[in-house]
C-alpha cells in the first residue's frame, strides 16, 4: 500500500472543520470530531464553576475548556483512531504499572574477564619471529 502524499492529508483536514454559522465566521476553526468532547468538557466546567460560585468567569472557563478539549481531541484522533477510543487509551496509559523506585544502573568493568585472542607467535612487542 503506497503512502499518501502530504497534500492529500492537508486537503482532508481542511474539510473537517466547522467555521461558524452562515454569514458569521468564527475567529477559529472547530474540528468536527472535537465538538462533542468539547461540549462535554464545557458543560462539566460550567457545572463545577457554578457550584463553586465563580461568577461571570465560569463562561470564559467553559469556553476555554471547550476549545482546549476540542483541540486535543483533534490532535490525538484520526481516521484510524476515533475519538471514542481516546478515553480507553488515556485510562490504559495512566493505569499502567510503573516501577516504584528508580534504581540506578550499576556497571562493573572487569577487563580480565574479557577474552583476547592473539595470533600465535606475537607477544606484547608486536612483531612475529
Amino acid at each position: 500500500m503506497p503512502a499518501r502524499r502530504q497534500a492529500d492529508d492537508d486537503l482532508f483536514r481542511v474539510h473537517a472543520r466547522y467555521l461558524g454559522p452562515p454569514g458569521f465566521t468564527l475567529p477559529f476553526a472547530v474540528p468536527y470530531r472535537g465538538i462533542l468532547p468539547g461540549l462535554a468538557a464545557g458543560v462539566a466546567v460550567q457545572l463545577i464553576t457554578s457550584l463553586l460560585g465563580a461568577g461571570i468567569w465560569r463562561f470564559a472557563l467553559a469556553a476555554g475548556a471547550f476549545i482546549a478539549v476540542a483541540t486535543l481531541a483533534d490532535r490525538y484522533s484520526s481516521t484510524e483512531r476515533p475519538v471514542s477510543s481516546l478515553p480507553a487509551i488515556l485510562s490504559h496509559e495512566t493505569g499502567a504499572p510503573r516501577p516504584r523506585k528508580r534504581e540506578p544502573a550499576r556497571t562493573v568493568l572487569r577487563p580480565r574477564s574479557i577474552p583476547v585472542q592473539r595470533p600465535r607467535g606475537t607477544g606484547w612487542g608486536g612483531s612475529a619471529r
